[in-house]
């Protein structure tokens, strides 16, 4: 049985994209592996099926896909890709209830 989360994970992402999909199964493989199922825990914004949902990046700046966010942290780039770094901030952020306590970059 998983847990159910506090807070959700938001992934910003467009689908078919390869780097899109790479995030998504580790982040999926990261969740399982801690004891989270990835429906109840992250909630995703697909722009390309979803265009507003770009809005809730625009005054952070950062358009370039996928991102997640934390709360008020931001993960994007080469960061959403190494799996320690996801597992570290992500079982900090759910352990704490969806607290923004995480080392995001």
């Amino acid at each position: 049985m998983s847990k159910k989360p506090e807070k959700k994970i938001e992934l910003f992402l467009a689908s078919g994209s390869p780097t899109c999909d790479a995030v998504k199964s580790i982040l999926k493989a990261v969740l399982e592996r801690e004891g989270w199922a990835y429906p109840e825990v992250v909630l995703e914004k697909d722009v390309l099926k979803e265009p507003e949902a770009i809005l809730d990046l625009i005054p952070v700046n950062l358009l370039d896909l996928p991102v997640l966010k934390m709360g008020r942290f931001l993960i994007r780039g080469k960061s959403l890709l190494d799996e320690e770094f996801l597992t570290m901030n992500i079982k900090s952020f759910l352990s704490q209830g969806g607290e923004d306590k995480g080392l995001c970059r």
